[in-house]
C-alpha cells in the first residue's frame, strides 16, 4: 500500500505543477534588477574621511 500511496501523491504533485507551474512547479523564477554601483564614489568618500580628519592618535 505504501508504494501506491506514494505514486498517488507523486501524480498529484505532477498534475499541480502542470496546472499551476508558478505555484507548484520545480523551476525557480527570479527577477533581477540592474542598479549600477559606483565604487569610485565610495572610495573617494572614504579618502575624504581619512584625510580630512584632523584628529591624531598618540602612541604611548
Amino acid at each position: 500500500m505504501g508504494a501506491a500511496m506514494r505514486l498517488r501523491a507523486d501524480v498529484r504533485k505532477w498534475a499541480a505543477s502542470k496546472l499551476k507551474p508558478k505555484t507548484y512547479g520545480e523551476r525557480l523564477y527570479l527577477s533581477v534588477t540592474h542598479e549600477p554601483i559606483s565604487i569610485i564614489g565610495a572610495l573617494e568618500a572614504a579618502q575624504r574621511r581619512v584625510f580630512d580628519d584632523k584628529r591624531t592618535i598618540d602612541a604611548q
